[in-house]
């Protein structure tokens, strides 16, 4: 507490947790993630459903992946794993130097959704749950919040904040047109923001992007 840990990673993960509880304090953590692959910052993957990521502090994330190489990449996540659990007690911020994107992959029409670029996010969850008890301030060129295919998704972001993706439309290779959303919950995820213990909060939301409830076909 008090201090700043900073992790750079040259590597498809900076913290990523495979089984058990892991805990991390400070008062700020500096996550910086160059990936070359599919790749996720933080994250829980196809582990058990007791996986716990405790993060105790301001997190300040960066992470790109090679550009064009039609690669997965999100900030913050959790795949296939049900009850697994990432909480960030502080504010979160996913924004590059000079206001550039904090998420970025060179190619953001990249997914297997055909509606929507699930390629990359700032926060993800296909199952599992994740809480940022704190303000945001996120830049994703792609979609920022997105909880899906499963009722046991969500994420949770009690404060306010900022929150800007790219309003492009995009195509992938094979032409296919996918949107960016600023929130999403589909396929029974469940997204909250600026809200906390069943109260509205009265923090200041800033969203340029769409929000959106899909159930896909």
């Amino acid at each position: 507490s008090g201090k700043t840990l900073t992790i750079t990673a040259n590597a498809n993960n900076a913290i990523k947790n495979s089984g058990g509880t892991l805990n991390i304090t400070a008062e700020n953590i500096n996550v910086n993630m160059n990936a070359t692959g599919n790749s996720g910052a933080i994250s829980i993957q196809n582990g058990g459903s007791s996986n716990i990521i405790n993060i105790n502090g301001n997190v300040n994330l960066v992470a790109t992946t090679a550009s064009g190489s039609g690669n997965a990449i999100y900030g913050i996540g959790i795949e296939k794993s049900k009850d697994a659990k990432i909480t960030i007690k502080g504010d979160l911020t996913i924004k590059g130097e000079n206001d550039t994107w904090g998420i970025d992959n060179g190619d953001t029409g990249y997914g297997a959704s055909n509606w929507m670029n699930t390629g990359t996010n700032g926060l993800y969850t296909d199952k599992g749950q994740i809480l940022v008890d704190g303000n945001v301030d996120l830049k994703v060129n792609g979609s920022a919040v997105v909880a899906g295919w499963a009722d046991s998704s969500r994420i949770d972001i009690t404060g306010g904040g900022s929150i800007v993706v790219n309003k492009e439309i995009t195509q992938d290779a094979s032409q296919a047109q996918k949107g960016n959303y600023a929130l999403e919950a589909a396929g029974g995820g469940h997204v909250t923001m600026n809200y906390k213990d069943g109260q509205v909060g009265n923090n200041k939301v800033n969203i340029l992007g769409n929000i959106a409830m899909i159930y896909p076909n």
